[in-house]
């Protein structure tokens, strides 16, 4: 009598990102054989990382700590050495790229917007849910909540560094300084006093408007 090994389909399930997801760092990929185990002659995994021309292998469960996109191959052989291969393609996110403009020049007392509209994250499916500021000494206290456009406060003159925090829907974070100068403005004098007083009485002058 003789016996015979039917070459049953051999499948993998995988434990990881996503085909085609965005993940925070690190990210790594595990798997199991789906099918009779005498009917698997084990697996080989490459990967092709970030700004890479070709595959290298891939050890199950190891860490991709760097942003960008990649692409893991995995092949599993049946009884009958015929390959099943699965290709799984993920991005691992990167931090946000944070843009305040400037350098701001305004003159004392008038109003100045900084911008933070060109931060931007690296990955073309995130978005900046966040944006803080810190005025400097401008306006104490750290970074404050904000929107993408800012009031910067020029009650008092000189030069000020400020920044930008951003962060993504990952929780990723990017800063950014900018820089502001307050010109100072000579005060413009402005009394008031009666037109005409009778000679010889004493009248007051008001010169709070200056």
């Amino acid at each position: 009598t003789r016996s015979y090994r039917v070459a049953q389909p051999v499948d993998l399930d995988l434990d990881g990102p996503a085909e085609g997801a965005l993940v925070p760092p690190p990210a790594s990929l595990s798997w199991e054989v789906v099918g009779p185990a005498q009917c698997s002659n084990g697996v080989t995994a490459e990967v092709r990382a970030p700004g890479a021309n070709q595959n290298v292998p891939y050890v199950e469960g190891s860490d991709l700590p760097n942003s960008g996109s990649y692409a893991i191959t995995l092949d599993v052989l049946d009884c009958r050495d015929l390959p099943r291969q699965l290709i799984r393609n993920f991005t691992v996110n990167g931090d946000p790229i944070a843009s305040a403009a400037g350098p701001y020049v305004a003159d004392e007392g008038a109003g100045l917007q900084i911008d933070g509209s060109a931060s931007r994250p690296p990955e073309a499916g995130d978005n900046i849910t966040a944006y803080e500021w810190d005025f400097g000494a401008a306006r104490p206290g750290g970074f404050q909540a904000g929107a993408v456009l800012e009031a910067f406060p020029t009650e008092e003159d000189g030069e000020f560094v400020g920044q930008l925090r951003v962060t993504d829907s990952l929780g990723a974070v990017g800063t950014a300084q900018f820089n502001v100068t307050i010109n100072d403005v000579d005060p413009i004098p402005a009394l008031s006093a009666p037109d005409r007083v009778a000679q010889g009485a004493e009248f007051e002058a008001d010169a709070s408007d200056s």
